[in-house]
């Protein structure tokens, strides 16, 4: 029992000095009671500041984690692997604020990086706002205090057309940065909490617009012509099987797996256990099964560019690594946004989460899929969730609304594509 309180006091202290928590913080030795009225900028341009977009970068790498046995009376065992370690890229203001507020590394760990820099960039506004009407910094005033002035913030952005996505992380980020407060956010910001009740109101939530099938495919074909056979693709396997944008970056090419004996169909295995990373709703090991032969066509292209020429016992090593090496969503909703002048105003934005949207309101509308195989592709819980992606009536309506000069590009897209694609060997 000694020996092992010994091994756990230890590890502690490791993780403790990983993040800096023993250390004294240089913020809270360059920021004093007596210079913190001279920090707040005005407050009619708190939001407008690019804040933390100069700021360097300083990578925390995150503690190895222990080798885990199944026991054989589960039913099965696992071999114990070595996992990846893992990066955990943020500004090094953040970095200097989370020890000067106390946060640990798993507590910081409880949101993904670009969350906690999005939060961070909304803790610098509450903080001058505070600054700027009581002359002190939020951890050293009341919650009531805190909560008051948060309150006034949102009338402000409120009143200055403020999306309500900036209220909601500037009351999120007072959580995340005082994490010994109480908990749920009702009890600890009633004010505040009440005040975005109010915002929301008035500013009723805006679903995004599904992309057409017709439309994916006249994207993807632009890409191809252009030489963009990485984005071609990948904006198909996004739409066909109703991915999040990134998640298309992540998968590996051993992850995609052609019909065999055990399954008729393409799958699609995301999240993998071995690799450590959960999904957004915090799975491993999601299965997707494409229960229709329609685009087989586009798969098997995907198989043989950037799949077949790795197979084989010499290059297995290479089986693990990402399916589009150089793939990025940013590249991808940059592609996306140069075409959307072509679809007219009536359009809209022209960005990936709208690949998801269309793919499932694509298959429900065309009748490719059933609801049901739908969910479960989507991995949607229940009817609610899917209701908020599925708009199928709108397909028609978006479609009707296209340039009159491009509706003949984009219904004859997807033939055209299949003759390019024919082409590849």
């Amino acid at each position: 029992m000694v020996r092992a309180g010994g091994r756990s006091f230890l590890l502690l202290c490791l993780i403790s000095l990983s993040c800096g928590t023993l250390r004294k913080s240089p913020l809270t030795n360059s920021i004093s009671d007596s210079n913190v009225a001279s920090l707040a900028p005005l407050t009619s341009t708190l939001w407008q500041q690019p804040l933390g977009a100069t700021a360097p970068t300083v990578v925390l790498k995150r503690p190895a984690k222990r080798k885990t046995q199944c026991s054989p009376e589960g039913g099965r065992q696992v071999k114990a692997a070595e996992r990846a370690e893992k990066i955990w890229s943020v500004p090094s203001d953040l970095n200097l604020e989370l020890t000067a507020q106390g946060v640990t590394y798993l507590q910081a760990r409880t949101v993904s990086p670009p969350v906690a820099v999005r939060y961070w960039q909304s803790w610098k506004m509450v903080t001058n706002f505070v600054i700027s009407k009581t002359s002190a910094l939020p951890r050293a005033l009341a919650q009531t205090a805190v909560d008051t002035c948060l309150s006034q913030l949102l009338d402000l952005a409120f009143f200055d057309g403020e999306e309500l996505a900036m209220g909601r992380d500037a009351a999120a980020s007072v959580m995340y940065f005082m994490p010994q407060w109480r908990r749920p956010q009702s009890l600890s910001l009633p004010l505040s909490t009440k005040a975005l009740k109010g915002w929301e109101k008035l500013t009723p939530p805006v679903a995004r617009l599904p992309c057409p099938l017709e439309v994916t495919f006249w994207a993807a074909q632009m890409a191809w012509q252009a030489g963009l056979f990485e984005i071609s693709l990948a904006l198909l396997v996004i739409f066909m099987f109703t991915l999040r944008p990134s998640e298309v970056t992540k998968i590996r090419r051993k992850d995609l797996v052609p019909p065999g004996n055990s399954c008729k169909w393409w799958t699609l295995i995301l999240h993998p256990m071995e690799l450590g990373e959960a999904s957004k709703t915090l799975e491993y090991d999601e299965t997707i099964l494409m229960p229709t032969a329609r685009f087989n066509w586009v798969l098997q292209v995907v198989y043989q560019l950037f799949i077949l020429p790795f197979v084989g016992s010499s290059m297995e090593f290479r089986m693990e690594e990402l399916l589009f090496p150089t793939l990025l969503t940013s590249a991808m909703n940059d592609f996306l946004k140069g075409l959307q002048a072509s679809l007219g105003a009536c359009f809209g934005k022209f960005h990936l989460y709208r690949l998801r949207h269309g793919g499932a309101s694509s298959a429900i509308a065309l009748g490719y899929l059933s609801r049901e195989e739908v969910m479960r592709m989507g991995r949607w819980r229940t009817v609610k969730s899917l209701q908020r992606y599925e708009k199928a009536s709108r397909l028609a309506q978006i479609m009707a609304s296209l340039p009159e000069k491009i509706k003949p590009v984009v219904h004859g897209a997807e033939a055209a594509l299949k003759v390019a694609f024919a082409k590849v060997k």
